[in-house]
């Protein structure tokens, strides 16, 4: 997978309208099904089939091989196993007179199989987190045997990484301010009415550049706080009235 087809799925995805968070969890699945490569074949059938994925994908060109659709071999981005959504993704290449391993003739079918799950595509469409988009993905759309906590971290994590890369950290040339109040800590709790007389400009005094060390939890952009300790919480100790108007990183 070249930086370049990266940059395409990302563009594609986000021309469909998707905001940034469920693209990353998209791309997050699709990078632990295929490693965004359009010609992958599932690696146990490269040797069960003692064939390359170059060679596979000529082979289904060609029609020289006709059991694609029966068996039982994932392939593409998603990793099409089934058989009736390998016939579709099959007959969507044959319509549009591609290689069955085109890029964009598999995102245009993936995109169309997506419509058909329309909880999925609910959440994409909503989605306020990078792991929620990618769960709804993963749960209700390629639903691979492992379907564990791990597994969800793991692909959350694989867009996280995109996020990073390519999601818009400017709009207009202006700060992209993002919000998440801390509703449990004991400043906010308190409920007093604040008279604003100037802005301070403060320091943490910490060699720590990370937010996620000042505010949580994890809204699928700042990240986890391993050590539990920051600020959106009660009863912090010896911070218990510790609360900032914002922080900037």
């Amino acid at each position: 997978m070249s930086t370049t087809d990266e940059k395409r799925i990302w563009d594609f995805l986000k021309s469909k309208g998707l905001n940034d968070y469920a693209v990353a969890g998209v791309m997050g699945n699709l990078t632990a099904e295929s490693g965004l490569k359009a010609n992958n074949l599932q690696n146990s059938y490269n040797k069960k089939l003692n064939i390359s994925d170059e060679d596979y994908t000529m082979v289904v060109d060609e029609g020289a091989y006709p059991d694609f659709v029966t068996d039982k071999a994932g392939y593409g981005l998603a990793q099409w196993t089934y058989w009736s959504r390998k016939q579709a993704l099959l007959d969507f290449c044959k319509a549009t007179k591609t290689s069955i391993g085109d890029l964009t003739m598999q995102l245009n079918f993936l995109w169309k199989e997506l419509q058909g799950y329309k909880s999925v595509m609910s959440v994409l469409n909503t989605a306020t987190s990078i792991k929620q988009a990618s769960n709804a993905v993963l749960l209700d759309f390629e639903r691979p045997a492992n379907q564990s906590e791990l597994v969800q971290n793991k692909r959350a994590e694989y867009g996280k990484v995109y996020y990073d890369k390519y999601a818009k950290k400017e709009v207009n040339g202006k700060m992209n301010l993002n919000k998440l109040i801390l509703v449990n800590n004991d400043c906010y709790k308190a409920n007093k009415f604040v008279n604003v007389k100037g802005i301070m400009v403060h320091s943490t005094g910490a060699n720590n550049p990370t937010l996620k060390r000042y505010v949580g939890p994890d809204d699928g952009k700042l990240g986890k706080n391993t050590n539990n300790n920051h600020w959106n919480q009660a009863n912090l100790a010896g911070d218990k009235y510790v609360c900032m108007h914002s922080l900037v990183s």
